[in-house]
């Protein structure tokens, strides 16, 4: 569940667009400097239209696992958005999953609600990657 590795059929579909999924498109995206490219048109009226939901991370305060489709609650249980992916985290002791909510739910430290089978688990939105990065994979400090 890295940041610029999102799965096709999971975090990206026909119908989210790189904006939304929150891809850094700088690497290869730069609308002063390239004239034309595959895509271009749709990025940026994308742009000028903006988006209306974003790809959130969230790890869950209770025990549980989410899963693709999963539903995605706010506090009072409305449905707002679905579970794209999820998984247990061994280095956070706890559930952690991404998805796709409105703006309004996308800052860090939004409480939600997934929808686990009958249960509705608490949640709290999170920075993606999930893990400390000074400490964990390939940009920590190390003492060598």
């Amino acid at each position: 569940m890295y940041k610029r590795q999102p799965l096709y059929g999971d975090e990206i579909e026909e119908d989210i667009n790189p904006i939304e999924a929150g891809l850094d498109l700088s690497f290869f995206l730069n609308l002063e400097k390239k004239a034309y490219f595959f895509g271009r048109a749709a990025i940026e009226r994308i742009k000028a239209h903006g988006v209306t939901r974003k790809r959130i991370g969230f790890k869950l305060l209770e025990k549980g696992i989410p899963r693709h489709n999963y539903p995605i609650l706010n506090k009072t249980g409305e449905q707002i958005g679905f579970v794209t992916s999820g998984v247990y985290s061994p280095i956070n002791d706890c559930g952690i999953g991404m998805g796709y909510v409105p703006l309004e739910y996308t800052q860090e430290g939004t409480e939600l609600l997934i929808q686990i089978r009958k249960k509705q688990v608490p949640a709290v939105v999170v920075p993606i990657p999930f893990y400390d990065t000074e400490k964990y994979g390939w940009k920590r400090k190390t003492t060598a």
